[in-house]
């Protein structure tokens, strides 16, 4: 359920409320100040730690905590990650580690969204 978003131009409200979804909060922000979007935060990306956090600031746990269906970070984006990073998420998720870094991603993101479809259903009953 990959979907091409392309951020050279301002982002539509389908593709916001998309990234949003799956907290792309810092890629929305950063097209929001480039585009001059009048709601925007002028803070420049990076600033005050706005950004989400890289792969050297992960620990081991934190990858661990994702691996189980935990979220250790609400703001780690599956795209920052490496290769042996999403790997050990994938793995004990019985999903595929093959792929691009975007293909794990959409992988980790569809998963995402058939478990909250599952709980959602599950809590209808």
């Amino acid at each position: 359920m990959g979907r091409d978003i392309d951020l050279s131009q301002p982002l539509s409200d389908e593709d916001r409320e998309f990234l949003l979804a799956r907290n792309q909060h810092a890629v929305v922000e950063r097209n929001d100040v480039a585009f001059g979007k009048a709601d925007a935060d002028p803070t420049p990306p990076g600033a005050l730690g706005t950004e989400p956090s890289l792969a050297s600031d992960r620990t081991e746990a934190d990858v661990e905590a994702m691996a189980g269906g935990g979220e250790a970070d609400a703001d780690v984006a599956y795209e920052d990650m490496t290769h042996k990073e999403l790997d050990a998420i994938l793995g004990p998720r019985g999903l595929s580690t093959s792929g691009t870094i975007a293909e794990k991603a959409d992988r980790l993101y569809d998963a995402e969204d058939e478990e909250r479809a599952r709980q959602a259903a599950a809590d209808d009953e």
